[in-house]
């Protein structure tokens, strides 16, 4: 009878250990900012929920001040500056076809060089919060888009 008493003691150990030791990892790997009111972990923010920040800046004022010069209006790129710069037409299909957000947040942020370093496109990072640069990338992907229906 002792061992079978012996044998459930130590399983129950086994599992109260296990337990704090689980709670112990939790408790130093998640810093008390991400922990919701109830003590536990917050989840980390949808993709869409970071967007939506990006989504909440005005636009139309971020694209006068530093792309409708090359750009224009529309996105064409049918201006002088354009033209000069032989920008890409940025409601194209091909064009559109190869855009990736990721390479166009990097792309505004640090600007554009030909093979042989001559700049085409100023970084915007000095100019810019991350936020601004995001939501103009979200700009040319969603409003710039001919096949857009809110347009």
């Amino acid at each position: 009878m002792m061992k079978k008493l012996d044998i459930r003691l130590v399983g129950i150990a086994l599992v109260l250990a296990t337990a704090i030791g689980v709670f112990a990892v939790i408790a130093t790997e998640t810093p008390s900012s991400a922990l919701a009111e109830d003590g536990q972990p917050e989840a980390a923010p949808a993709p869409a929920a970071a967007a939506a920040g990006a989504a909440a800046i005005d636009t139309a004022p971020l694209w006068a001040k530093h792309c409708k010069s090359c750009h224009g209006d529309d996105g064409k790129g049918d201006t002088k500056a354009g033209k000069m710069k032989k920008v890409r037409d940025l409601t194209d299909a091909e064009v559109r076809a190869g855009f990736d957000r990721d390479a166009m947040i990097k792309t505004l942020s640090e600007g554009m060089k030909d093979e042989s370093g001559k700049v085409l496109m100023k970084p915007y990072n000095e100019k810019m919060n991350a936020e601004e640069i995001a939501a103009l990338a979200d700009y040319v992907l969603d409003i710039l888009n001919p096949l857009n229906p809110s347009d």
